[in-house]
């Protein structure tokens, strides 16, 4: 992965519960990650070869690995919101991550 590929800054966000000051619980989504990343959208032919599979998936995300993400999480990228419906550890070498995601 080289990193002229790695464009569009995101965030990761996660979403937490906290207590205040008052003792009430606030639920709300929160950076975890900011992150260099590609964000790209799906073409028109892996969307169709992949429609029997997953026909949400709109974007493709493909960034430097993190531990600890799961499907939970979203991405924030400028004012537009990606849930995460796959993590794909690149061959297993915890170098890269490709996220499929919906807008």
């Amino acid at each position: 992965m080289r990193a002229g590929e790695l464009r569009h800054q995101i965030e990761i966000q996660r979403y937490t519960e906290t207590t205040n000051d008052f003792g009430e619980t606030l639920k709300q989504w929160t950076t975890i990650y900011t992150v260099k990343a590609s964000v790209s959208p799906i073409s028109a032919r892996e969307f169709f070869a992949s429609e029997k599979v997953n026909t949400e998936v709109t974007h493709k995300v493909f960034m430097r690995y993190v531990s600890g993400l799961t499907p939970a999480d979203r991405i924030l990228f400028n004012d537009r919101i990606f849930n995460i419906k796959s993590i794909i550890n690149y061959k297993e070498k915890n170098i890269s991550l490709q996220l499929l995601c919906t807008e």
